[in-house]
């Protein structure tokens, strides 16, 4: 697995880096990834209704 030539061991490692560091602007890919999730979290009524039953 790289990122701009910079090779991992495992998917573990790579995700530890892509989470926990700022790697830049995403792919238009990973752009509509991210596009898509925030679409059906917005579109997901029973998803706020739990949410607002939370405690902080």
């Amino acid at each position: 697995m790289y990122i701009k030539n910079q090779q991992f061991k495992d998917e573990d490692t790579l995700f530890e880096v892509l989470f926990d560091f700022e790697i830049g602007e995403p792919s238009p890919y990973m752009q509509g990834v991210i596009d898509n999730v925030v679409a059906k979290i917005d579109g997901d009524r029973a998803f706020f209704e739990h949410l607002d039953t939370l405690e902080e």
